[in-house]
């Protein structure tokens, strides 16, 4: 399997996952992975957008 970037334990947990989908068959790893991926690319994008309004917040502050 492709090693996945490690930004914290929820990594050790979707691997888990991944590997117990890839028991059950093909078709549901890649159901359950895609699931997954969705949710990890909608947390890096909540946390860049709330990384950017900080950094506009800050430069109309100070």
């Amino acid at each position: 399997p492709l090693p996945l970037a490690h930004s914290g334990n929820d990594d050790g947990v979707v691997v888990e996952i991944l590997r117990m989908a890839a028991e059950k068959g093909v078709d549901t790893a890649l159901k359950i992975g895609g699931v997954i991926l969705l949710f990890l690319f909608l947390r890096d994008l909540i946390a860049f957008w709330f990384w950017w309004g900080r950094s506009e917040l800050s430069r109309y502050v100070t």
